[in-house]
């Protein structure tokens, strides 16, 4: 059993609210009870935050020449990566990550190390997040098209000179896996590693990489299972066109009859979604998973958040990788969503649009109804900040503001 510790922290708050001069006991790695203290340190308290969408890599592509470039020149450069150990390459993010706030990442691994067979490599990456202490949602990449280009590629390789065309082909035109069996993979995954500390989700890469089958199949095997889906969605205008292109009846239309649009579903970016497609998105209750920082790192625009919010949309916070902007923390990507959607801003936001409640959302909807008191009693004390002193204290004061888009205080939170 492990041995009983009391908090008194002046200061709380989470999704649901702001609270004052808190008693938190914790017992046998629970929260045990909580309580008014009637002298507090100078300490803050909140909900350990979630990212809802990440990659998970190592090193920065910045160091293989990745810096500064569009989307979908960057994405490129990551088959220059080598492959390492999947566990190292998996505990220094999620070390990172904890060091930042967060108690949840969500992973969408997209670009396996494969120096083993993905459950063994899947079983890795599960003990790093055990060690460092986190929560994760590992989403197996599915894709099966599209390996290169938006399109054909035959073009382009008739462009190149024979030795460049050879080095493309052997980078990204390897054999893709038959669907069937990249679906059974998923299920291996879930069947090793999959519990409460590991939710194994389908992560189709993104529309422009999967087959109407593919979706198709996705679709029904998550209304079959339960399963969760996340997939990247409109992150640039390239992709947007060849959405409109492929798809002249509409993409959000088309997964609506198929039935992939539900609150199982988690969309990545949606920078360039349009309003009728966030009506769609919001109506079938799926969550839009805003990644800002990464956005304007890799030049991709910047997100409609308040249509999103006006619209109804579950709307969540994702950093996307450390690899992608050096805005490495949900406050610091608060702050950042904050700053653009106050520099877009011809009227008042609402308080559901302020994003310093995106992350601590999640967290929250995993526990019971709020109390007064704020987390229930026998929540896990994983999903509470350690203690933050006066100077850490200070910092949130100075950037609330500019996170909440109006100059409300902490003491105005209110639950959404």
């Amino acid at each position: 059993m492990k041995p009983v510790r009391n908090l008194a922290a002046r200061h709380g708050f989470d999704a649901q609210g702001a609270f004052h001069n808190l008693a938190l006991t914790l017992a046998d790695g629970r929260i045990a009870a909580l309580g008014t203290a009637a002298e507090a340190e100078d300490t803050v308290v909140l909900p350990a935050l979630a990212n809802a969408h990440d990659h998970a890599r190592p090193l920065r592509p910045s160091s293989i020449g990745g810096f500064n470039k569009p989307l979908e020149t960057w994405l490129h450069r990551l088959a220059l990566l080598a492959p390492v150990d999947p566990y190292l390459a998996t505990v220094a993010p999620l070390a990172r990550a904890a060091l930042g706030g967060q108690g949840a990442v969500m992973i969408h691994h997209v670009r396996p190390m494969g120096l083993t067979d993905y459950p063994t490599e899947a079983a890795a990456m599960a003990r790093a997040a055990r060690d460092v202490g986190v929560r994760i949602a590992l989403g197996v990449g599915l894709r099966d098209r599209n390996p290169l280009v938006y399109g054909d590629h035959g073009p382009v390789l008739d462009a190149l000179a024979p030795e460049a065309r050879a080095e493309i082909e052997a980078r990204f035109l390897g054999p893709m896996l038959p669907l069937a069996e990249q679906l059974a993979r998923v299920e291996a995954v879930a069947e090793a590693v999959g519990g409460p500390m590991v939710d194994v989700q389908y992560a189709p890469n993104g529309p422009q990489w999967g087959s109407d089958a593919l979706w198709e199949a996705v679709a029904e095997a998550s209304a079959r299972t339960g399963r969760r889906v996340t997939t990247h969605l409109f992150e640039t205008q390239y992709q947007r066109d060849w959405a409109d292109r492929t798809y002249p009846g509409g993409l959000v239309r088309r997964w609506r009859e198929i039935g992939l649009l539900s609150p199982r579903l988690t969309l990545a970016h949606c920078v360039h979604a349009r309003p009728d497609e966030l009506e769609m998105i919001a109506e079938a209750g799926c969550v839009v998973a805003v990644n800002t920082s990464s956005n304007l790192a890799l030049r991709s625009g910047i997100a409609p958040v308040a249509e999103m919010v006006r619209r109804g949309c579950r709307v969540a916070l994702g950093i996307d990788g450390r690899p992608s902007t050096r805005t490495t923390t949900p406050c610091a990507s608060c702050a950042c969503s904050g700053r653009c959607m106050a520099a877009g801003a011809s009227t008042p936001r609402s308080p559901r649009a302020r994003p310093w409640r995106w992350p601590s959302r999640p967290a929250a909807s995993r526990s019971a109804r709020r109390r007064a008191g704020g987390s229930p009693r026998g929540a896990p004390p994983t999903s509470w900040c350690s203690t933050a002193r006066r100077s850490t204290r200070t910092a949130w004061r100075r950037s609330i503001p500019s996170i909440c888009c109006s100059p409300a205080p902490p003491s105005a939170m209110s639950g959404s």
